[in-house]
């Protein structure tokens, strides 16, 4: 019998390069929605 998968959520996690890119970019000054454009990462990640 398999476990209940009712209700779980799944979660993304970005690579590490990425969330280093992401802070990178952060520490610099940029808006999150530049982030995005230039990453094509969504802003709610």
């Amino acid at each position: 019998m398999r476990p209940s998968t009712e209700g779980t959520h799944k979660v993304n996690v970005l690579k590490p390069h990425l969330q280093t890119t992401i802070w990178t970019l952060l520490r610099a000054g940029n808006s999150q929605r530049e982030i995005e454009r230039r990453t094509g990462i969504s802003r709610h990640t």
